[in-house]
């Protein structure tokens, strides 16, 4: 669709797009024109492997969407995405080239190949909130980017590279507060930095700079059916985190007192003896003189 306005809004209310049988086109092309698609699915069609939304120079927001089967995202200059659910990507769930702006947050990518690829130098990431497992490839290869992963869990049986690991990093990519948890892989290969996260069970390969990370079961409570929300006994992450602890340890110990200041204290009520504002017998101000503190207080003025 061609258009001269300067940004277009895409509703989908619920409606599902399906690419064409055999076409290895993109749905959705966002090129020069602002763009935001929200509320509705993309499922695959046979032999079909384009990807759902391919975005170029304008930004471009994906909310409350769902790709199921089929291709994912292809990002461009900027794209955000937020509440978008992704099973099973013919190939890769989202791609990032080496000029791209991603911000992610409450993404779920589950099954298929790759997770998200940021192969080029020069990707910058804002990633939290997010869940990916069971992954035949890797979850995360993100060589060529920088930014922050935080708030995110992966799990995975296998990895991709040497060795076969769930993330691949470099040295301008921070992980913190997440679970990287792999049975028979590496949890990360590469030098970016990772705090406050529990990664295991094997050590972190690639000259990982850590700071307080354990190697612990997190205790899902039902791998076997992927529930992971954490058990009672499971570690939590602020215990990792010095200044958090710090933090919740100092109000722990807090006391609360009760303040006197406040509007239905009589001590901090308004004197009327002394009011200027005398009308014969009256003592109420004219409604030109009352202050909100005065009219929340005594009432007195209508």
């Amino acid at each position: 669709m061609d258009t001269s306005a300067p940004e277009i809004t895409i509703h989908g209310g619920g409606a599902t797009f399906q690419q064409t049988p055999g076409s290895d086109v993109g749905i959705f092309y966002v090129g020069d024109v602002a763009t935001t698609i929200s509320d509705l699915s993309f499922v695959a069609s046979t032999n079909g492997f384009g990807e759902s939304v391919i975005s170029a120079t304008a930004p471009c927001v994906v909310s409350h969407v769902k790709v199921q089967n089929g291709g994912g995202f292809q990002v461009g200059a900027n794209m955000t995405l937020t509440d978008v659910d992704i099973s099973n990507p013919t190939l890769t769930a989202i791609s990032v080239n080496s000029e791209s702006h991603l911000l992610l947050d409450r993404v779920a990518i589950r099954g298929g190949m790759d997770g998200i690829r940021a192969v080029n130098a020069g990707a910058i990431l804002s990633i939290s909130n997010l869940l990916l497992y069971d992954m035949s490839g890797a979850p995360l290869y993100l060589n060529g980017a920088t930014g922050t992963l935080q708030f995110t869990t992966v799990f995975g049986t296998q990895g991709a590279g040497a060795p076969p690991s769930l993330i691949s990093c470099t040295a301008g990519l921070t992980v913190q507060s997440s679970i990287i948890w792999a049975t028979g892989a590496t949890p990360i290969n590469g030098p970016c930095a990772v705090s406050s996260s529990i990664a295991g069970p094997a050590a972190l390969a690639g000259g990982a700079v850590q700071t307080n990370v354990s190697q612990a079961d997190p205790k899902f409570v039902d791998l076997a059916h992927r529930d992971f929300h954490l058990a009672a006994t499971a570690l939590r992450l602020m215990s990792l985190d010095p200044v958090r602890r710090s933090i919740s340890s100092s109000r722990r110990g807090r006391k609360v007192r009760a303040s006197t200041s406040g509007p239905t204290s009589a001590s901090r009520r308004p004197s009327l003896k002394r009011s200027r504002y005398r009308t014969g017998t009256s003592r109420r101000r004219p409604r030109s003189a009352c202050s909100s503190a005065w009219c929340t207080r005594c009432r007195r003025c209508g």
